[in-house]
Formats: C-alpha cells, sequence, structure tokens
C-alpha cells in the first residue's frame, strides 16, 4: 500500500512541479535559448526543474507523516537543501569550486539525523562490514558526485531525468535481489522514497523535459535529481551496485575534469559539437574540448538532438541492465 501511495504521489509531483517551474521562470524571468534547435526562436523557461524539486521534497514530507522515518525527511531537507544551491547557481552563476563543495555538503544533512547504515555488504563472506569511519567520509561524495555528475548530461532535452529513472529502477530492482538473495529488508520508507522519485521525474520527464521540451530543468533541478539519487543508493544499501548504473555519467564527468585538467563551469568549457542551420550535430575537433558522450555519439555519424537523445537512454538503459545483473550476481551467486 505504502508504495503504491509513494507512485501515486511521485506522479503527482512530477505534473504539478513542472507547472510551478513554468512559473518560477516566467516569475524570474529566466529563460534560455534551445541552441540545438536554430530555428526554435521563442525562449524557453529554464527552471522548471525547481518546481519538481520543491514537490519532491512535499512528497518526501508525506511519507515522513506516514511512516516516521528519519531516511525520509532527510531526503526531504537534502531535497530543499540542494533545490536552493542550485537556484543560486541558476541565478548568479558559481564559481566551479562552489557548486560541487555545497552539493556534498548536502550529506550533513542524514549525518544529523543519522539517517544512514555505514556497513556494506560482503559477498564471498555473506556478511555485512561496518565501515563506521569509512562510510560517513564516503557519503558527501555519494551525493556530491551524483549530484554534480547529473548536471553535466543535462545537455540534451530529457537526457538527466532519464538518467535519473534508469538508475533509480535499477537501485528499487536491485534491493529486491538482495531481499531475494541474501534475505535482507529494505526499509519499507527507503522503497518508498525510491519510488517516489522514480515515478516523479518519469512525469515530469514524460509532460514537461521530453523533446522538444517545454521547460529546461536548470542546475536547481538537475542538481536535485542527482543528489536524491545519491542518497537513494544510500537508503537502499546499493551502494556497488549504483556505481554500474551511472557508469556513462561517471565516464562524462571524468572526461571533462581530465581535459580542464580540474573543475569547471560548464558554460565556460569549450563547446565540444557545433550545430548547423538545421539542427545536426557535429563535433568539434579541438583538444581543448572535452570528449562528452554528446561528442562521442556524433563522431561516427552526425545526429540531430532526438538522435543524441535516444543513444543516450538507450546507454543509461543499458547501464541499468548491467547494475541489475551485477546485482544478481552479487546476492544470487556469489
Amino acid at each position: 500500500m505504502l508504495m503504491v501511495l509513494a507512485v501515486a504521489v511521485g506522479v503527482a509531483a512530477g505534473l504539478l512541479g513542472g507547472w510551478l517551474g513554468l512559473q518560477l521562470s516566467r516569475a524570474l524571468g529566466l529563460y534560455g535559448r534551445d541552441v540545438f534547435k536554430p530555428w526554435r526562436r521563442e525562449p524557453v523557461p529554464e527552471v522548471g526543474g525547481a518546481g519538481l524539486a520543491l514537490m519532491l521534497a512535499v512528497g518526501y514530507a508525506l511519507l515522513y507523516l506516514l511512516t516516521r522515518d528519519a531516511y525520509t525527511l532527510a531526503a526531504c531537507l537534502l531535497a530543499v537543501y540542494t533545490l536552493l544551491v542550485g537556484l543560486a547557481d541558476d541565478l548568479w552563476r558559481m564559481d566551479p569550486f562552489t557548486k560541487p563543495l555545497l552539493t556534498m555538503t548536502g550529506a550533513a544533512i542524514p549525518y544529523a539525523l543519522a539517517a544512514y547504515d555505514p556497513r556494506v555488504y560482503i559477498p564471498v563472506y555473506d556478511r555485512w562490514a561496518r565501515l563506521s569511519l569509512a562510510y560517513p567520509a564516503l557519503l558527501p561524495l555519494l551525493i556530491g558526485v551524483s549530484a554534480n555528475a547529473v548536471n553535466m548530461v543535462d545537455v540534451v532535452n530529457g537526457s538527466a531525468p532519464t538518467a535519473t529513472l534508469a538508475a533509480t529502477l535499477a537501485l528499487l530492482a536491485s534491493a529486491l535481489l538482495a531481499q531475494a538473495g541474501i534475505g535482507w529488508s529494505p526499509r519499507p520508507a527507503a522503497l518508498a522514497s525510491a519510488a517516489l522519485l522514480a515515478s516523479a521525474v518519469a512525469a515530469y520527464l514524460a509532460a514537461y523535459n521530453r523533446y522538444p521540451a517545454r521547460t529546461f530543468n536548470g542546475d536547481s533541478g538537475s542538481l536535485t535529481m542527482g543528489a536524491l539519487l545519491g542518497y537513494t543508493a544510500a537508503m537502499l544499501k546499493q551502494e556497488a551496485v549504483y556505481l554500474v548504473a551511472i557508469a556513462p555519467l561517471i565516464l562524462n564527468g571524468f572526461q571533462i575534469v581530465a581535459t580542464v585538467r580540474g573543475f569547471a563551469e560548464r558554460r565556460q568549457i569549450p563547446r565540444p559539437v557545433k550545430i548547423d542551420e538545421r539542427g545536426v550535430v557535429h563535433p568539434v575537433c579541438d583538444p581543448r574540448t572535452p570528449p562528452t558522450l554528446v561528442q562521442l555519439l556524433v563522431v561516427e555519424e552526425p545526429l540531430d538532438e532526438k538522435g543524441i537523445y535516444v543513444r543516450l537512454a538507450l546507454l543509461y538503459g543499458l547501464s541499468a541492465v548491467a547494475a541489475v545483473a551485477a546485482a544478481a550476481l552479487y546476492y544470487l551467486i556469489l
């Protein structure tokens, strides 16, 4: 019953959140140009994801009232915190060091509420290892790296929500495999929180951010989706599986950091692709440009935005399937 309610609340949060984001964009005068569609003259609302983040926080708050589980309260406060960090970046453009630092400090919320479990399952020995000192140091990376990795793939319509959706579904499936394979029962509130995130992102994607997008996500949306995705992995104790699920995002972020030799605001990075007047994307052959996922997809054959999105979605889906396969090996075979 709790899962069904979480899905229903999530769908409502995604639909209402997108609408609120449109109103917020108009109220703040935040509009962007859709560079992948040269023929699209009208400006596009830029922070639709802020409304999604706000309604996700409301959804987690409702789950907390029903379950009184500290994990759902931590997810609620993390959504609000990351929303504020992202909105500040949307309005004032933070430097490339401040944004990652602030997203990582979001881990202070589950710390304060004791809403994390420092144990890690070791399959060969069929037991849990307690990492009381190491795990608290890893949690900021789990949340902060995830937030910025999703933010970095938010380049074409639908990419960030699709990546979040695929990875969240993989985490849910893996948690159920853990329950079947090793008899470990995930917290019901954690499963409900993951279901809420997946359904909210799916509804928002279908109604507002799929090609051609009615609104962009803004950093307020993409950072929040990524932070909640990382914390969902911690709630469900699927950290190892999570790394497989977001492998394309990690690769994309690593290539950018390695090429620019450090952190850089994505708007300051030389464009790795160019768009012609028909909206077809071509690679830029310049050693200063990082080999991003989008650039790699168009090296062999130039594609339009829709073609890029389809290939990205397939890549995210394959990574999710690989993550579930790894979980099956992890919990059912080893």
